[in-house]
């Protein structure tokens, strides 16, 4: 029978439609009891001795139809739910030590026995509650905390005093070079505390805080980022890798610069990238791209990025559609784009090996020689990130609004899109960013008063020319 918590009703226009949830299934022997039912007519006033009319989202009830949808619709859940419980499974084999003192904490020594089969799945669940590269950061901090209070002879247990945290940043800060590791430190024994539900937890103390900051004064250093890529030197690499004699590997190095100037893709978010998340836009007006995961879209809500069809020969779109044509690949085929290649000297041809992703240091590499190979002088001055940088700087020179660019590379804050387009942006005159701002706003001036704000505007476009010829 179905029961309470399975069923809900629901409004459909004026009519009261039973909906079964998709975790209902039926046996059979239910099927033949609900199929058994006689026709009995409807009670009310409108519809006495008649049936409920049908309509377009509910015609009649089928158990045997329901049970297949459920199980289709869950199947995207088991997967998810198998891959989550693989990568838990790693991380537990891989720092077993450190996770066995915690475990023998008496949160978890003496979780209650009404709920003790829930002690484990609760436990994976709070390890995964961050990222997985942030999760293994953390535990690697951990296990070297655990290895100094070892040489110290102090005991292995949570928690551990305030005292002991604060000299062992202190300890780790006279031998680093960046304010980032006694961040990272702090907040690894921070996580690790919160563990076993520590509370109040150590870290948040007054010595360990004032220690911390003062290492992060000492210990800080002023960001050197990667000069952002400019659109010719993109121009040149889709010109000599992405040519009509090119080779698999080459074109591949053409399709990944191309796409993440475009796309202004993290290195993760373009490694990740399978065939079946690529669609046509209708008329072949484009491409979209779906992204799984981002670093902004911690719970995984998903975005997509669109690139338009040109027809052009060297365009993103009709590069990534050579280049999946060359590894004998289909747009929704479930591969990775950006995979190892292997070399055959028979045939003098690349064919991709392996479904896996470039790794960030590959990419880098690929990136770095074809720099070499269209004549750039220093290319350890430009990064992965100075695709994305050079694409985002681009936009801004180029009047797009700061509202769109940040929206196309999911930065979380203003903030944050600005640290990509600064560099670029002092190419361009004080005197003329100076007038894009005010001509942004100028459409909004009442129109009594344009003529005198277009004099102001232009008079201090004047003295600031002066200015930045001076200079």
């Amino acid at each position: 029978m179905i029961s309470a918590t399975s069923a809900r009703h629901q409004d459909i226009g004026h009519e009261n439609v039973l909906c079964i949830d998709d975790s209902t299934s039926l046996s059979g022997v239910e099927q033949e009891q609900i199929h058994s039912v006689p026709h009995t007519p409807t009670t009310t006033p409108a519809y006495h001795g008649k049936s409920l009319p049908s309509t377009s989202h509910f015609h009649s009830f089928h158990p045997q139809h329901t049970q297949q949808s459920s199980q289709q619709n869950r199947a995207p859940v088991l997967a998810l739910q198998l891959e989550h419980s693989a990568r838990v499974t790693q991380i537990q084999d891989k720092f077993d030590d450190v996770l066995q003192i915690v475990l023998r904490h008496s949160f978890w020594s003496e979780f209650p026995q009404q709920i003790q089969g829930f002690m484990m799945r609760t436990f994976r669940d709070m390890l995964t509650a961050k990222a997985d590269g942030t999760i293994t950061s953390y535990l690697y901090k951990c296990r070297e905390f655990f290895s100094w209070l070892k040489k110290l002879n102090l005991p292995l247990k949570l928690p551990v005093g305030e005292e002991f945290i604060a000299t062992f940043i202190v300890d780790k800060a006279s031998v680093s070079t960046s304010d980032s590791t006694i961040i990272t430190l702090a907040s690894a024994i921070k996580w690790l505390h919160s563990l076993v539900n520590c509370n109040p937890n150590p870290v948040d103390t007054s010595i360990v805080q004032n220690v911390v900051v003062s290492q992060k004064r000492n210990l800080h250093k002023p960001p050197r980022q990667k000069e952002p890529i400019s659109f010719e030197i993109v121009q040149s690499i889709a010109h000599f890798f992405g040519n009509p004699n090119c080779n698999l590997m080459q074109l591949r190095t053409a399709c990944y610069v191309v796409l993440k100037f475009t796309l202004l893709f993290r290195h993760d978010e373009m490694a990740q990238i399978r065939a079946s998340h690529i669609q046509m836009l209708p008329n072949e007006a484009g491409l979209s791209i779906f992204i799984p995961r981002s670093k902004t879209d911690i719970f995984r809500e998903g975005n997509r990025a669109y690139i338009s069809d040109t027809k052009e020969f060297y365009t993103p779109v009709q590069i990534l559609k050579r280049y999946l044509e060359m590894c004998k690949n289909y747009i929704g085929q479930d591969v990775y784009i950006f995979t190892p290649l292997s070399f055959h000297s028979k045939s003098n041809s690349y064919t991709p090996v392996g479904n896996r992703p470039l790794s960030y240091t590959r990419c880098r590499e690929i990136f770095l020689d074809a720099l070499k190979q269209i004549g750039i002088t220093n290319p350890n001055r430009f990064g992965l990130h100075s695709m994305r940088s050079g694409g985002a700087s681009h936009l801004a020179n180029h009047d797009v609004s700061e509202e769109l660019i940040q929206q196309h590379g999911r930065w979380k804050t203003t903030e944050a899109k600005n640290r990509y387009t600064i560099e670029t942006s002092n190419n361009v005159s004080m005197s003329q960013r100076f007038y894009r701002i005010c001509k942004r706003f100028y459409p909004h001036v009442n129109t009594a008063l344009s003529n005198s704000i277009n004099l102001f505007i232009m008079k201090m476009y004047h003295v600031l020319s002066l200015i930045t010829y001076n200079q």
